[in-house]
């Protein structure tokens, strides 16, 4: 048996027709085998740059992910208010209330999200950190302005939050922070 090491004059022939064929003669020197860059052409239409009202839609998403998680707060108190008289205590110091606050303003967030069209993680958290803002500081609005949530609420509920909360505050699991 002989081996064969690439001296074969046809398998040389056959090599150099495949090289040919590829655009790889042996005689062209390296630096013309790369490509060169396509040539420039002129856009049809001029590129047109985004507005300044389409850069800040992004942003604004933000804004509106947030108000969508403090609406939601408020229509899930407004609605356990309406249904079972909505107080702000229980025999757990309110933790009830919250969770159930809570739960109620993630499902209409939810439904709210699906509405606007407002999609993505950083939107959740956005809508998250709504429901928590106001969920811990709403009733700091009923101190300010306890006539307009009377006419919302009842005048009874407004005497009770602002009997059990202190103005100026973060309420959170029973415990009061002054800001």
């Amino acid at each position: 048996m002989s081996h064969s090491n690439g001296s074969d004059p046809s398998q040389k022939q056959a090599f150099q027709e495949r090289l040919a064929r590829l655009g790889h003669a042996p005689d062209r020197p390296a630096a013309v085998m790369q490509a060169a860059p396509a040539p420039r052409q002129r856009p049809s239409e001029p590129v047109k740059l985004n507005d300044w009202r389409e850069n800040i839609k992004y942003p604004l998403s933000f804004v509106g992910a947030f108000l969508i998680g403090m609406v939601s707060v408020f229509i899930a108190r407004f609605v356990r208010f309406h249904t079972t008289g909505g107080g702000l205590t229980d025999e757990l110091g309110g933790e009830l209330f919250l969770i159930l606050d809570g739960a109620m303003a993630l499902a209409i967030g939810f439904a709210l999200r699906m509405a606007f069209n407002i999609h993505g993680k950083e939107h959740v958290m956005a809508k998250t950190a709504g429901i928590l803002a106001l969920g811990t500081t709403m009733h700091n609005l009923v101190h300010m302005q306890p006539e307009l949530w009377a006419a919302m609420f009842s005048p009874e509920w407004v005497e009770e939050v602002t009997y059990f909360t202190d103005p100026n505050t973060i309420i959170f699991r029973g415990y009061s922070f002054e800001f």
